[in-house]
């Protein structure tokens, strides 16, 4: 099991909560929640990459393999917040394109 370091893990609880607080306070007037804000893809994406982070240095380095640390450094889960924030922007941009086409093969008249 990996876990994050004391100070992500306060920062995740804030993330978390600011999180609920939102969709509560949408649901509460009546406007659609906010989506999810990625903190769970972002860890469990920090471990993957964390691990292969290790790994690829050793075989690099021509080290002999031995297991990766159990607490995932700070530095690697601020890279990997930009990554899927960077990820979720793409999947928005892609889905207003597909909405775009969807909705322009509504409007063509069917011979």
């Amino acid at each position: 099991m990996y876990r994050l370091i004391v100070e992500l893990q306060k920062h995740l609880k804030t993330e978390h909560v600011n999180t609920v607080n939102a969709v509560n306070a949408a649901i509460e007037n009546r406007e659609v929640p906010p989506k999810s804000n990625g903190t769970g893809l972002a860890t469990r994406v920090a471990a993957a990459f964390n691990f292969i982070d290790f790994f690829v240095a050793l075989l690099l380095n021509e080290e002999p393999t031995n297991n990766p640390p159990k607490q995932i450094p700070e530095a690697c889960y601020r890279k990997v917040e930009q990554y899927v924030e960077y990820l979720q922007a793409q999947k928005e941009m892609f889905a207003d394109f597909v909405k775009k086409i969807v909705e322009t093969s509504k409007e063509k008249p069917q011979p």
